[in-house]
């Protein structure tokens, strides 16, 4: 067993306390292997230098976890989660007290941390494919029978050939509590075949110092040579085992608690830790024909539509999947709401006996409901709205990020050519028809005289205010002259009420057809044709 002095990076320590306990570490050093039938590489997690998430380590509520991504440029990333089951937050954080109680709190407060636990006479934790000063340790508390401490290591994909070394398998003399350690692994749920466990036995006399029984390893209540192996010597390794998985993994998981003949009450033994050492595993490139490929999802373009549709339904969504079929589509970003709203029908039903659905980011939508989608484009947008999305297919696999765009039109309003009733040219100012215009997708804002009748056939007037510039209001009304319309470059604006009350006095003696032209302007601002309105005079 081996006495602390100082734990490195710590300011909660008292030394004096720990000068009264033996501190019995229990290590394990793991070298996976991810065998490679195509690159061949080895990469090394060494917990020192690893570069880990962003974001500071979860160490609450009795759980360690903590992720390293893309372990040496590897592209795999490795999270490991270490759960105390017992000791609340919130005991004793000086951790000063001797007793029992306060055991816990080292997992709690003081750990994990990298390095050695001994700062005065550093140990290299020697255990084949470690690095010295290099472990991972926490503490654990051995004070009753319900304890444990699973310890969850998780691959971003699959490994096989994983293999790691666990060391300094105690038990106490007298015989009050042994470590015991039940290994298993899993691929994607489903559990893996158990590994094969062996002993690593030193120059030491004696009986063995830890026993195996299947997946399981503990500490031999027969033997009295089993403690302070863990040092810096390869002949003092005697309660070390080698632990080797022949099916591939994704996650393998090591569950601490107290083995055969561990007693329910006994002489406290101290501040138990587990050091984890450096990991290794080398990177496999599957066969092709064992790879599944992930789907790809088309970039698209509708029809335009007229800004003034109603939900109008779309193409479905493209994507293939060439080794598999498409099980759903996932909607990323939306149309803002400025643009318009996307739909779909519950039941993907259509016409829809569901409920209709406003879609919001990263909705899911199975294939039937994709087949319901709409867009209703808000009243006045003339442009292109879009939204992304992936689409999934059935073994789990996302596709590319996809661009669907909506182009939305704004269609012009159509102004009618207009052929009024013969008017007498000894007539003076005299009523005619209102100027006809249409907008199929909004309303007509205003209209435009865009031509004048020439002085020689008479003048047009249109009712004031509002007065035009270069016109004079008279009795009501105001004359539309080559002044008024030198104004406008654009065409004479009226409004609906002018348009309602416009005059046409015939010039003495002229005999002929009278013609202006006019156009409109919708609420969206888009303009007409240009229309010619007729005026016999006799």
């Amino acid at each position: 067993m081996k006495h602390l002095t100082t734990l490195p990076n710590s300011t909660f320590l008292d030394t004096k306390s720990f000068k009264k306990k033996i501190l019995s570490i229990i290590f394990i050093c793991l070298a996976i292997t991810y065998a490679n039938q195509s690159e061949g590489q080895t990469y090394n997690l060494h917990w020192g230098g690893t570069i880990w998430g962003a974001t500071p380590r979860v160490f609450a509520n009795k759980t360690f976890k903590d992720t390293a991504y893309n372990i040496g440029g590897s592209n795999v990333n490795m999270t490991i989660d270490i759960h105390n089951s017992s000791r609340p937050v919130g005991q004793d954080t000086t951790n000063n007290s001797t007793t029992a109680t306060n055991n816990g709190n080292y997992f709690q407060f003081q750990t994990p941390k990298i390095g050695s636990t001994n700062t005065t006479t550093p140990l290299t934790w020697f255990l084949p494919g470690s690095t010295g000063f290099s472990p991972l340790t926490y503490f654990m508390d051995w004070t009753d029978m319900t304890y444990n401490v699973t310890t969850t290591i998780k691959f971003s994909q699959p490994v096989k050939e994983v293999q790691f070394y666990l060391g300094d398998m105690d038990r106490t003399t007298p015989l009050t509590y042994v470590d015991r350690f039940t290994f298993t692994g899993t691929k994607n749920g489903v559990l893996a075949a158990n590994p094969v466990v062996t002993k690593f036995q030193p120059t030491l006399a004696g009986a063995d110092t830890v026993l195996i029984n299947g997946n399981s390893a503990y500490g031999n209540a027969a033997s009295t040579n089993n403690y302070n192996a863990a040092t810096n010597s390869a002949t003092t390794q005697g309660a070390t085992i080698f632990v080797q998985y022949s099916s591939p993994v994704d996650q393998i998981v090591l569950y601490w608690d107290e083995g055969p003949g561990a007693a329910a009450a006994g002489t406290d033994p101290g501040n138990q830790a587990v050091i984890i050492g450096d990991i290794q595993f080398t990177k496999v490139t599957p066969p092709i024909s064992a790879q599944s490929f992930p789907p790809v999802a088309d970039n698209f373009t509708n029809t335009p539509m007229p800004q003034g549709n109603a939900a109008t339904p779309i193409p479905g969504l493209v994507a293939a999947d060439p080794d598999g079929t498409i099980a759903s589509y996932k909607i990323i970003t939306i149309p803002t709401a400025a643009e318009g709203v996307l739909s779909y029908c519950s039941n993907g039903t259509n016409p829809c006996t569901g409920t209709v659905t406003n879609i919001a980011a990263n909705t899911t939508l199975t294939p039937a409901q994709m087949a319901t989608l709409k867009f209703d484009p808000t009243g006045n947008f003339v442009g292109t709205a879009q939204f992304t999305f992936d689409a999934i297919d059935n073994a789990g696999n996302p596709s590319n990020s996809a661009t669907y765009k909506l182009p939305v039109i704004a269609q012009p309003p159509v102004s009618n050519n207009i052929m009024e009733n013969s008017i007498v040219n000894t007539n003076g100012p005299t009523a005619i028809q209102s100027l006809i215009s249409s907008d199929a997708d909004g309303t007509i804002a205003s209209y435009q005289i865009t031509t004048l009748p020439t002085p020689a056939q008479g003048v047009l007037s249109v009712s004031c205010p509002p007065n035009l510039l270069g016109a004079t209001c008279t009795g009501g009304f105001q004359n539309l002259d080559a002044i008024v319309s030198s104004n406008y470059p654009s065409g004479i604006p009226l409004t609906a009420v002018q348009i309602a009350s416009m005059r046409f006095a015939p010039a003495a003696g002229f005999i002929g057809n009278a013609i202006f032209n006019y156009n409109a302007t919708d609420n969206s601002g888009n303009i007409s044709n240009t229309a010619s309105y007729t005026i016999p005079v006799s």
